[in-house]
């Protein structure tokens, strides 16, 4: 690589794993050869063609038009963040809190954009132990770096080192800068439960009497949780206070399966009028400097279907069929995951289920010489459910135990 470059950018890029696994499976599939995709999250029906909505296609076709090729708002239209608000908070009561919405390049240009305001060059942020890997280029970018909370033990969070971790990152930066993936966690599919986040919000409510507290809910896989997320949110807007903000990145890849115009948004939860300017202006000087405006096509078709009462039912009604066809992709392979020995950690939701092995590296290499494509994270393989089909799935658990 030329010495031109600068260091970070070497580091960077020196591998975004996912990607390269996913374009070599690809590569492998146009030349003939028998492949299963499990590396990319990118939801496919069982016919293995990317599943589309049928709302958000008629909008699109109508729609290109000389609107959508005008640059948006720096930050996106007040109409379109009003209705990632209707799409997210329905039946939320905000009481005195502030709503912010700042509308990103996905929920990854959200997570740079929160990573740019609150955390200082040289710092470090607050990661789950099991997660997914763009953190660590996110901070890196940054030229900030990461410190991990362990995420599960004995199959449930491990609250006790998350709250060791919190205080350990107050006591060196007075403040704590964290992110939790939920829900349906990327790569664990693990789901916090009402219980848990009570006792999240409560310690970091009483840690914020002295420190600052920034929590960083990475809400991607939302629409494939279960259950509402409303009384999760509901207890966001409670608890905020003027040391304690709260951000939501939100994705419209998934929700809407728009993966390719990168729509997104950051949306910021504060107690008072100071905060909520604070946040509003820093996020908009990045904006400006980086993506200059959100895509105005994709901002349109948000504003369309999340404000429109009959649009937003079909689109509810369409995530909720292929979260049950995740579901049966789940509930397969776990089920014969446990009959041939397979170790996964709990799978609540969403796109990826992760199979623990200390021996990743060699068992994805195995797997790929078999054509099967799974990507080596923290202490396992994670294995996405979304872009395999249930025939593919049949047996998949079998040759992943031979060859661990």
């Amino acid at each position: 690589m030329s010495k031109l470059i600068s260091k970070n950018a070497r580091v960077l890029c020196s591998g975004e794993t996912i990607m390269m696994i996913n374009d070599e499976a690809n590569r492998q599939k146009s030349l003939g050869k028998k492949v299963i995709n499990g590396s990319i999250g990118m939801l496919f029906d069982e016919y293995g063609r990317l599943v589309s909505f049928q709302i958000v296609n008629e909008y699109l076709i109508n729609n290109i038009n000389e609107s959508s090729r005008k640059y948006d708002s720096i930050t996106g239209s007040e109409a379109y963040k009003e209705a990632v608000k209707n799409w997210l908070f329905r039946g939320v009561d905000f009481k005195n809190t502030n709503y912010s919405c700042v509308g990103t390049m996905g929920a990854t240009g959200a997570l740079a954009l929160v990573n740019k305001t609150y955390v200082s060059k040289g710092d470090k942020i607050l990661v789950p132990s099991i997660r997914w890997s763009n953190y660590d280029s996110i901070a890196l970018e940054n030229e900030t770096d990461v410190m991990e909370y362990n995420l599960i033990k004995d199959d449930k969070f491990d609250m006790e080192d998350f709250k060791t971790q919190v205080m350990n990152s107050c006591k060196l930066y007075s403040k704590a800068v964290i992110i939790i993936n939920d829900p349906c966690q990327n790569p664990t599919g693990y789901t916090l439960s009402e219980s848990e986040w009570d006792e999240i919000l409560s310690y970091l409510s009483e840690v914020s009497k002295i420190y600052s507290i920034v929590l960083i809910d990475d809400v991607a896989y939302i629409n494939f949780k279960e259950n509402s997320y409303q009384s999760i949110f509901q207890k966001f807007v409670d608890v905020v206070n003027d040391n304690f903000i709260i951000t939501i990145c939100f994705s419209s890849s998934k929700s809407l399966q728009l993966y390719g115009l990168r729509g997104g948004a950051l949306i910021g939860l504060t107690s008072n009028n100071e905060l909520k300017e604070e946040f509003e202006n820093a996020t908009k000087t990045y904006c400006r400097s980086v993506w200059s405006s959100p895509n105005h096509l994709v901002t349109n078709v948000m504003t369309h279907v999340f404000s429109d009462e009959d649009a937003t039912k079909q689109l509810l009604d369409s995530l909720d069929q292929y979260r049950l066809m995740l579901k049966a992709r789940a509930d397969l392979f776990c089920k014969e995951a446990k009959e041939c020995g397979v170790d996964t950690l709990p799978y609540l939701g969403g796109f990826f289920i992760f199979i623990k092995t200390p021996h990743n590296l060699e068992t994805q290499k195995k797997l790929m010489e078999l054509g099967i494509f799974l990507v080596p994270m923290w202490g396992g393989l994670r294995l996405s459910l979304a872009s395999i089909t249930l025939k593919e799935i049949k047996g998949l658990a079998k040759v992943i135990q031979l060859c661990l």
